[in-house]
Parts: C-alpha cells; structure tokens; sequence
C-alpha cells in the first residue's frame, strides 16, 4: 500500500506527506493551472501523483540522476 503511515516513517522519516491534503491542493489548483488537460477528470491524474509522492519517499535525498534509471522501470511497471 501506498503512503502508510509506517511505510513513510521507515523511507523517509524526516519528511511529512499527507496525501490527502497533497491531492486536495491540487485538486483545487486543477481548474487554473495550464498543464492539465481539462478534457480529462482530475482523478486520471491521481496516479501520476501517487507515483510522484511515492517515488519522492523511495529515493528520498538521492541524486535524481542515480536514480533515473530506476524511475523509469518502475513507470513502465504502473498498471
């Protein structure tokens, strides 16, 4: 599971993430930013942000050039 509370203790325990205010911030922000494709519902994108948040708590602190590699195999990996 994604973003438990232990799972963000143990991967990154100096950082506070809560999802769902990350996901109201930017369902909030959806109607006035540009980069969303108002064609589509606020939540298609709900998976690239939990695939961001999550990510952010994997690599926590790591060049994103190290990890880019791995980044991209675990994209591919999405269902």
């Amino acid at each position: 599971m994604l973003f438990s509370a232990e799972r963000i203790q143990r991967l990154a325990p100096d950082v506070v993430l809560d999802i769902v205010a990350e996901l109201a911030y930017w369902q909030s922000c959806y109607p006035y930013r540009h980069f969303f494709s108002h064609q589509l519902p606020f939540e298609a994108y709900i998976p690239s942000f939990k695939f961001g948040y999550d990510t952010f708590l994997l690599y926590f602190k790591q060049d994103f050039f190290e990890v880019l590699p791995a980044l991209e195999i675990r994209y591919r990996q999405l269902p």
